[in-house]
């Protein structure tokens, strides 16, 4: 029986950030990952339900559907790609207390991820990081690439180069809030913030493992409506 809903599934492994209708400001910190998710019709004993599932199809790296595998996509449903990314959390990191556990063997790990060395924290640890997973929608994506693409600095040399906001030395903090009573694409408020250098410190925040996120083969069954 195939009832799960994958995004509840993320947050057994993953501490998601959950957006309010207050303005919450943050730092985008790594690369994104992205997945295709659909809402799926479920028949239950209560009655119809819809939980989320990630397509098999898609191919995060080059951000397309592939194959013809997913067997959603072959009961007739339809989606659209959602990202995801490392952020830190500013009133999260405000409120770091004073004596901090020691991190466990696993989060003592280095890993290399583009070029840098990286720690990963995992639900259950109490350890502390004001470090959060955040869910971005496709068109929460589109909106931020704006402030991205006018993200622009002059190097030494002159030029005029545009970094994403995730970048270390040139990246900036955004704000977002939500508000769930508006239409979909009108329930996500952004705005810019100030250009903000990552520390030596920031860099070495426990951060949540992107490769947790991503389709797995699903068992359908004739719970699942066909439209």
């Amino acid at each position: 029986m195939d009832l799960r809903d994958d995004f509840y599934a993320l947050t057994k492994v993953l501490e998601i950030y959950r957006f309010s209708d207050s303005w919450t400001q943050l730092r985008f910190v790594g690369p994104l990952t992205s997945v295709f998710e659909m809402v799926v019709k479920v028949d239950r004993w209560s009655g119809m339900n819809q939980v989320r599932h990630f397509s098999v199809d898609w191919d995060p790296e080059r951000e397309r559907l592939k194959g013809n595998n997913c067997p959603y996509r072959k009961r007739g449903y339809s989606g659209r790609p959602c990202y995801f990314s490392n952020a830190i959390i500013r009133s999260l990191q405000e409120e770091m207390p004073k004596s901090l556990t020691e991190h466990t063997a696993y989060e003592q790990r280095v890993r290399q991820v583009e070029g840098e060395k990286v720690y990963y924290k995992y639900v259950g640890s109490a350890s502390w990081t004001p470090i959060r997973m955040v869910r971005i929608p496709f068109g929460l994506l589109t909106r931020l690439g704006e402030i991205s693409r006018n993200n622009n600095f002059m190097n030494k040399d002159g030029r005029v180069k545009q970094y994403d906001l995730a970048h270390p030395h040139f990246g900036r903090d955004v704000f977002i809030k939500l508000d769930n009573k508006k239409p979909p694409e009108k329930m996500y408020s952004l705005k810019a913030g100030d250009r903000t250098v990552l520390s030596k410190e920031e860099l070495k925040y426990l951060r949540y493992p992107l490769d947790a996120i991503k389709a797995e083969s699903p068992n359908v069954d004739a719970k699942v409506i066909q439209i």
